[in-house]
């Protein structure tokens, strides 16, 4: 046999070993396969976490707003089917609502899925991921075997994972913050397997919560020792702040420098030359900058968001976890009336934001698991409303353009543009002269209503003002799946979390806290909530009186003959 021959034939099979040898590498190095499959390079905490889920069958990670938590999430459930006996291993997750779910975990499950294949397929991995992921969340071979599912059990379903039996089990619970403790007590049930694995993730919202538990040191009676092992990612753990850290291997003015370690952190990211579009999506000093002038560093969003602490106590907020989740989860189909109320909260200027949302009224439904557990649509038997953001501006960048008038026409132009029936505009303040700006525009093309928060509320001793019976009233909706929130509005929800709620006055009555008792806090005005909440109050009250549109000072003009009674039954009214 010719020497070129036998050097090929020798070089193939050295080759196909390191192949093979590398491949055997991945069930011990998780960064090594997210690389080779994937072509996905993890970072120094996501490293991390790995590494305690290989050697720990109790998981659970705190995390700041950012972090990729669900992202990395999705890649350790591919990890995990990939690395175990193909029809052995099974991946199951759940969240406390279906978007969670479907549209966050589980869509990136599909795009890994997608990906390594192909690359796969273009010869740049040495193996592919089995078999095929639909779109109802459930990964099955090629075999029709399960391998993974995706799940929002029924939160008083305590049996909603029963009947699953591997050798190899992964569960993953997203955002765990909103998961009541019945339902890890069903998890710990199918990961009794000495291979399994219970993955919770999520941010440390609530100190009220099993997940909280977790952290304090939830101890085995058998071998005293703590059940989870516990990690927690800072903003200022991603390699955007780390590398201000370079060389402080003895500590610096930062005191959390050295008890977090952040040189040696640094010096692990910085020699994985980690790409732009990754750094672009973690922590950035521009955004914790923005959270530090919104909320204030004494803040519980600032601990669960930025710092991913738990909040030493549980806020007096109005609107809870669950209640932000199930208007997640409702949808609204609007009826074809299109009958469109436009709320409006106009900026005073500096930091703030003029804000538009749009709300249409249609029968809801919700999102929900049936009795096996399969996701449903369930109708409520009643009508609700479907809220969406049209626009905003404002904020230091655009304060110059930002007049009265052009403000006015741009409320009008979206007015017109969506066929709105009626706008509510703040009153209170700058927005008087622009609600009456835009009345005069309208020219009675939609209706106009003043939005006065201070004004009276239909009962005094349950609400001490109309500010406070608009709010609870949409909690209230929200709660009962009435309200369709865009689960992608992160600045409305970012704002209905923060705001508070106490009884301290003369009638011990339900009394949101004012823009100023915010200021004094450091907390930014909540723009997009009050605009929000202008679109989807009840006013029936004030609308069903036809002269409470009018202001003090407006003019009320009426002919001599109709004075008289001389020109028929109609009559004017007008504001100027």
């Amino acid at each position: 046999m010719p020497d070129a021959v036998v050097s090929n034939v020798f070089g193939g099979v050295i080759d196909q070993l390191k192949q093979q040898s590398r491949v055997g590498r991945y069930r011990t190095d998780p960064a090594l396969w997210a690389k080779d499959v994937l072509g996905i390079t993890l970072w120094s905490k996501q490293e991390d976490v790995f590494a305690q889920i290989m050697h720990n069958d109790h998981v659970s990670v705190r995390s700041c707003h950012g972090s990729g938590k669900s992202y990395m999430a999705s890649i350790i459930a591919c990890w995990w089917i990939s690395v175990h006996p193909l029809g052995d291993a099974i991946v199951v997750t759940t969240a406390p609502t279906y978007h969670q779910v479907h549209s966050i975990l589980w869509e990136d499950i599909r795009k890994h899925h997608i990906n390594a294949n192909q690359r796969f397929d273009e010869g740049q991995s040495p193996l592919r991921l089995p078999g095929k992921i639909t779109q109802s969340d459930m990964w099955k071979t090629d075999d029709d075997i399960l391998v993974g599912f995706g799940r929002k059990p029924a939160d008083s379903n305590d049996h909603g994972f029963q009947g699953i039996h591997r050798p190899y089990v992964l569960v993953i619970v997203d955002e765990s913050c909103g998961i009541r403790e019945n339902l890890f007590t069903a998890v710990e049930a199918i990961t009794t397997t000495q291979n399994s694995c219970i993955l919770a993730i999520g941010n440390p919202d609530d100190p009220a919560t099993a997940f909280k538990k977790f952290f304090d040191g939830v101890i085995d009676e058998r071998t005293g020792k703590e059940i989870w092992a516990n990690t927690d990612i800072s903003s200022f753990d991603s390699p955007n702040f780390t590398k201000n850290h370079e060389g402080h291997y003895n500590g610096c003015e930062d005191p959390q420098c050295l008890k977090r370690r952040w040189a040696e952190r640094w010096d692990r990211d910085k020699v994985k030359n980690l790409p732009e579009n990754v750094l672009a999506l973690l922590p950035n000093e521009e955004w914790v900058e923005q959270r530090r002038a919104a909320w204030g560093e004494e803040s519980s969003l600032w601990k669960s968001k930025v710092l991913g602490e738990f909040p030493l106590t549980a806020q007096n907020t109005l609107f809870s976890q669950q209640t932000l989740q199930r208007g997640a989860d409702c949808e609204v189909k609007p009826l074809p009336s299109r009958d469109i109320i436009l709320g409006v909260d106009v900026a005073y200027g500096g930091a703030d934001y003029t804000v538009i949302y749009k709300y249409e009224r249609g029968p809801s439904r919700s999102r929900d698991v049936d009795d096996k557990g399969e996701p449903i649509m369930r109708d409520n038997n009643r009508n609700g409303g479907k809220l969406r953001m049209v626009d905003f501006w404002g904020g230091k960048a655009d304060e110059d353009f930002s007049d009265g008038t052009e403000t006015a026409m741009r409320i009008h132009t979206h007015a017109l543009n969506l066929g709105a029936r009626e706008v509510r505009i703040d009153s209170e303040g700058v927005g008087g002269p622009i609600m009456s700006q835009v009345l005069r525009l309208s020219d009675g093309a939609y209706n106009v209503v003043a939005m006065k928060g201070s004004a009276a509320s239909p009962d005094k001793f349950r609400w001490i003002n109309a500010r406070a019976f608009w709010y609870d009233m949409a909690r209230e909706a929200m709660f009962n799946h009435e309200i369709d929130m865009d689960p992608k509005d992160q600045k409305l929800r970012d704002e209905l979390e923060i705001i508070q709620y106490h009884f301290k006055n003369r009638y011990a009555s339900l009394q949101i806290e004012s823009k100023d008792d915010m200021e004094r806090r450091g907390v930014k005005s909540p723009d997009f909530a009050d605009a929000a909440i202008y679109a989807m109050a009840d006013i029936s009250a004030i609308t069903a009186d036809p002269l409470s549109r009018y202001a003090i000072g407006d003019v009320m003009s009426m002919s001599v003959q109709d004075f008289l009674g001389l020109g028929g039954n109609d009559y004017v009214i007008s504001p100027y």
